[in-house]
């Protein structure tokens, strides 16, 4: 028995029999050594060098086996999934590695559904089929080495040779410098970087990120994202509904598919975007400047500073958000959003739309349909406003805040803290601060005015001529109303 740090080296032309190795015990067969009968326990070790011969062993849960593929090295047992197992004749078969068990796979060689438990590792230089990669697993497909129907789940394989048809559920598949073939993703991460390359990768859940000099071609994302990072291109990507392609700061991603609900994640500085969108609209970012860009169910373009966007459809789920010193042009909103802190022109705001003025941002000939809303925040600004009937328009008399524009019953406007002939409805709202004034608006159905106060006791003044429709007074005390109109 081997136990406690105990060691036997069984040399060339000797043999051991009816051998235990227990935890801490080592057990080294030599080439042209021979051992029979070994019963290999919780942390114990059986390294077997090439050459070596090690009949009957029965392999228990947390047992180490050491051992390659070399020719002339023979080996049989049972492992501790209770399945035979062997290596001869440069095949390895339902080996176990765990608890520091490793198998080299020699170029020439192959190993059959091996797997690969915490700590364990595996190197192959020659063919591999049908491993299985569990939690704190490794491993390494070196150049030239090939796998074949990997199943990861939880470990690691790191690839700078051939991976074909692995199937990653939860761990890591990194691609440096290899490549890959019909990956199918689903709920794990492959990385592709330093000139690897994956060729058409299924992602159903999870996540494939192109790093520097990486690419991938042929994606289809089902669900799950891929990412682009920067000096990482992705080319001609299928983006179905419920998956994400987020291509980020100097990533490129080329001929892209998109679909209606497919969820498109960019910026302006981004390389190069190109593909085609559901509607069979062209699309692009390139040297700044995006047209046609079409954002949904958790799609976002951010338009950066000293950038510019054209005709961008955000619908249900989508977002454009336009930075400082960034423009954004003829951009329709259909039930997504549109934050303004640089300058949007020419927006166009259908139901479910919301465009939102922040602090120094400024919006242009902006037209409210029914249904949608423009929010104007303080030290905002929105001039040229067409508002039609069903339009909200949410605002305040705060500081710094312009506002002007045309509705139905003629021009309005917010300027040095009087707001004058508003049209409030469908969910309008017009704050009216302390020490600011009110003037000849209207609140229609769904429309309210707040008159509020600050802490020096003075009120907002909502002053005569009021239009009262079939909207909401809201008024807080030492708020005043008068001249309202039924």
């Amino acid at each position: 028995m081997l136990e406690n740090t105990g060691e036997l080296t069984v040399v060339a032309k000797t043999s051991a029999k009816n051998t235990t190795v227990d935890a801490g015990g080592k057990l080294i067969v030599q080439k042209e050594a021979k051992t029979d009968t070994t019963r290999l326990n919780n942390g114990g070790v059986l390294e077997v060098q090439d050459g070596g011969e090690a009949k009957h062993v029965e392999q228990q849960s947390g047992g180490a086996l050491i051992a390659s593929t070399t020719s002339g090295t023979l080996i049989k047992g049972t492992n501790s999934y209770g399945d035979a197992f062997y290596i001869r004749n440069s095949e390895a078969k339902n080996v176990v590695l765990e608890n520091a068990g490793s198998l080299t796979v020699v170029t020439g060689s192959r190993a059959v559904d091996t797997i690969i438990n915490a700590n364990g590792k595996m190197d192959v230089y020659g063919k591999d089929v049908g491993t299985v990669l569990n939690s704190a697993g490794t491993q390494t497909i070196y150049a030239s080495a090939t796998s074949d129907k990997a199943n990861i789940k939880g470990g690691k394989q790191t690839v700078y040779g051939l991976a074909t048809e692995a199937n990653i559920e939860s761990g890591e598949q990194i691609v440096d410098g290899g490549s890959t073939e019909k990956t199918h993703i689903n709920g794990g991460t492959q990385t592709v970087q330093n000139y690897g390359k994956a060729i058409n990768t299924d992602i159903v859940s999870g996540l494939q990120q192109i790093m520097a000099n990486g690419t991938a071609e042929g994606s289809i994302i089902n669900g799950g994202s891929q990412v682009v990072n920067e000096g990482g291109l992705a080319e001609n990507s299928v983006l179905n509904d419920g998956g994400t392609l987020d291509v980020r700061e100097k990533g490129s991603a080329t001929g892209i598919q998109q679909s209606s609900q497919g969820a498109l994640v960019a910026t302006t500085r981004a390389t190069r975007v190109t593909g085609t969108r559901a509607d069979g609209v062209a699309f692009s970012i390139e040297q700044g400047a995006a047209n046609n860009i079409l954002l949904a169910n958790g799609g976002v373009l951010t338009v950066e500073s000293d950038t510019s966007s054209d005709k961008t459809q955000v619908n249900t789920g989508g977002r454009e958000i336009v930075k400082t010193k960034a423009t954004a042009t003829g951009t329709t909103l259909t039930g997504g959003e549109q934050i303004v802190e640089g300058v949007a022109n020419e927006t166009t705001i259908n139901d479910g739309g919301i465009q939102t003025v922040s602090a120094n941002g400024e919006a242009i000939k902006t037209k409210i349909n029914e249904g949608g809303t423009l929010t104007v925040n303080d030290n905002g600004k929105a001039t040229d406003i067409v508002q039609n009937s069903g339009a909200a328009l949410q605002t305040s008399t705060a500081n710094g805040i312009e506002i002007s524009g045309t509705h139905q019953y003629g021009t309005f406007s917010i300027s040095g803290n009087l707001a004058t002939n508003m049209l409030l409805e469908n969910g309008g709202n017009l704050l009216v601060l302390a020490g600011t004034e009110a003037r000849d608006s209207t609140v229609g159905s769904g429309g309210a005015t707040n008159g509020s106060y600050r802490s020096n006791g003075l009120g907002g003044h909502i002053e005569t001529g009021m239009r009262f429709t079939d909207g909401n007074w809201n008024l807080t005390p030492y708020a005043s109303l008068t001249g309202v109109h039924r």
